[in-house]
């Protein structure tokens, strides 16, 4: 017995290669269409902007995404910087508490 017959027409078949690549490349269009859709990079600093917690939310939940996992290292080896990833996270935050009551952070000590 054979497996799904792609010409069939009663809704069975075996899925491409092409049609498991696609459906990310998809799901990430539709989410980057919706965020130009919000306004883009300017929507995003602006949102950010309107209050403190969200500026804290992009620094130590959002930007940190754009920093990757693992590194290479001159050894060939990860560079695992999760530690350093925590490290400016936290600083993020002291800086946070640290604003004055107009919202703009103080200079660091």
């Amino acid at each position: 017995m054979s497996g799904p017959n792609p010409d069939s027409t009663d809704g069975e078949h075996a899925a491409t290669p092409d049609e498991h690549v696609a459906k990310p490349q998809i799901a990430r269009d539709a989410i980057a269409g919706a965020a130009e859709i919000l306004g883009g990079a300017e929507g995003l600093a602006a949102w950010a902007k309107v209050d403190t917690k969200n500026e804290d939310k992009f620094w130590t939940t959002l930007y940190p995404k754009l920093i990757p996992l693992q590194v290479p290292s001159d050894t060939g080896g990860p560079i695992r910087i999760a530690a350093a990833i925590e490290a400016a996270r936290k600083r993020v935050q002291a800086l946070a508490r640290d604003r004055d009551s107009d919202g703009v952070a103080n200079e660091p000590r």
